[in-house]
């Protein structure tokens, strides 16, 4: 990859990490960083850019119902459609396998405030680093505050993080999407 790949980014958004110590699948750690919390902690620290992260926490706090969810992928459009069918299984798994009262769509939440950052109503700056070691936090996104850095020389990559956002601007968005 280009070194300088990094710095060539204006921002660089990701969905990922957690904030809280609640896992999305395991129970210390967001799905995307637990499956390759290296590659996590490369970005973190080597990028050169801002890092925004939308993590588990502020999807989950930020659900969407279930209701809102089949009224906007019943829209018979051919994106509606075409949203349907790429949705559904996930739709299904968490719906009926995984028996979730509300529907999480993380990756749309993370492009929803990258398009309008204006819908983010909280939003923190911290240092951060990942967890590689544990057995049920490998993966975890580990706040470093200021006097553990003393402590722990090189961690601690300054990121935004979003708690909050403004769910009747993200459904809004998302039915335009479908228009």
């Amino acid at each position: 990859m280009d070194p300088e790949f990094s710095k060539k980014l204006k921002e660089l958004v990701i969905m990922g990490g957690n904030v809280e110590g609640r896992g999305s699948k395991w129970p210390g750690a967001e799905y995307n960083f637990r499956m390759d919390p290296e590659a996590a902690q490369i970005v973190l620290h080597e990028y050169q850019c801002n890092i925004m992260i939308m993590p588990w926490e502020s999807c989950h706090n930020n659900a969407l119902t279930w209701e809102f969810h089949d009224k906007w992928l019943s829209t018979d459009t051919a994106k509606g459609r075409f949203l349907r069918d790429i949705l559904k299984h996930a739709a299904h798994h968490s719906r009926v396998i995984r028996k979730r009262s509300v529907s999480q769509i993380c990756d749309a939440s993370a492009m929803a405030v990258t398009v309008d950052r204006s819908m983010i109503t909280e939003m923190i700056k911290a240092h951060v680093t990942i967890e590689l070691n544990g057995q049920n936090t490998r993966g975890q996104m580990v706040q470093v505050n200021t006097g553990w850095r003393d402590i722990l020389p090189g961690e601690g990559r300054e990121v935004e993080i979003v708690l909050k956002y403004d769910k009747d601007v993200m459904m809004n968005m998302l039915m335009k999407t479908v228009e």
